[in-house]
C-alpha cells in the first residue's frame, strides 16, 4: 500500500520536471525543491484547514515525512497558525539559506530578523531555539551589516518584559517565553 504523500509526489512529478526543465540549469536543482515541497505542503495545509479539529499532529507527519519531520517544530506552526509555505519563503530549512530579502530598513532590524530565522532553522533541525554567534556575523553580512555590534542590538530586545535573546559564550538562545516575539516577528516577515 502506497502512502498518500508517495502518492502526491506520483502525481505531480511530471508536471514538476516541465517546469523544472524550462529552467537555467543552475536553477534546475532548487526549482525542483521548491515545488516539490509547495506540493506537498499545498495539500497538507488545505487538509488541515478543512478539518483541523480531525487531524493530530502524528497524522500529519507520518503523510509527510520529506516536510516535517520534526514535531516540535511540526507543533509549533500548527499552534501558531504558521504555514510551512510561508516558512519557505523565509528561510531554507534544509540549508539554513535565508530566501527573505525583506528583512528591515537598518541594521539593527536587519540583525534582529536574521537572529530569529536562523534560531527558528536550528529548531526545524534539533527542536533548539538557538544559534552560534558567528553564525550571525556571517548570515548577516549579504545584507550590509558590517561593523556593526549584532550583540548589543540583539541584547536589547524584549517582549512582555522579558530578554528575547539570551547569550552566553558563543550561542544564544531564546527561551520559552518570548516565543510570542518569534511568532510576532514571523507573520511580520510572511507579511
Amino acid at each position: 500500500m502506497k502512502l498518500i504523500w508517495l502518492e502526491k509526489v506520483d502525481s505531480v512529478l511530471p508536471e514538476i520536471r516541465k517546469v523544472v526543465n524550462n529552467c537555467d540549469e543552475p536553477y534546475r536543482q532548487k526549482c525542483f525543491e521548491i515545488l516539490l515541497t509547495y506540493a506537498l505542503n499545498s495539500d497538507l495545509i488545505q487538509s488541515r484547514s478543512e478539518s483541523k479539529k480531525e487531524r493530530d499532529e502524528k497524522t500529519l507527519i507520518e503523510e509527510s515525512p520529506v516536510v516535517l519531520s520534526n514535531s516540535k517544530f511540526n507543533k509549533y506552526l500548527i499552534d501558531n497558525g504558521i504555514s510551512l509555505e510561508s516558512i519557505n519563503g523565509l528561510i531554507d530549512l534544509n540549508s539554513g539559506d535565508i530566501l527573505s530579502n525583506n528583512l528591515g530598513k537598518n541594521s539593527p532590524d536587519i540583525t534582529k530578523n536574521i537572529a530569529i530565522l536562523i534560531s527558528l532553522w536550528h529548531f526545524s533541525k534539533d527542536g533548539e531555539w538557538s544559534f552560534e554567534k558567528n553564525e550571525l556575523i556571517k548570515k548577516t553580512k549579504p545584507y550590509g551589516v558590517k561593523f556593526h555590534n549584532h550583540f548589543r542590538d540583539i541584547k536589547k530586545v524584549a517582549f512582555e518584559g522579558k530578554k528575547v535573546f539570551l547569550c552566553d559564550g558563543k550561542i544564544c538562545k531564546i527561551p520559552i517565553p518570548s516565543l510570542g516575539y518569534v511568532t510576532k516577528t514571523i507573520n511580520e516577515l510572511c507579511g
